[in-house]
């Protein structure tokens, strides 16, 4: 298991913290876990540009998404 932190400006959060972190790292052939404010497009395309499969929380306020799943 390996855990990564990126310093972020005061007004930003981990949809725009995750991406950066995501460039940083090597995470060819690993699984990529992350809870539900990661599940966005952005963040699921770069792990599979990097090669790497995803595990992504959906919640039921994501309602069409959870809907079809």
């Amino acid at each position: 298991m390996v855990l990564g932190q990126v310093k972020l400006s005061e007004k930003s959060n981990e949809t725009t913290a995750i991406p950066k972190l995501l460039e940083l790292i090597t995470i060819k052939g690993s699984t990529i876990i992350i809870d539900g404010m990661g599940c966005q497009q952005e963040i699921a395309s770069k792990i599979i540009e990097k090669q790497a499969d995803y595990i992504l929380a959906v919640k039921e306020n994501q309602k069409q998404l959870y809907q079809d799943i």
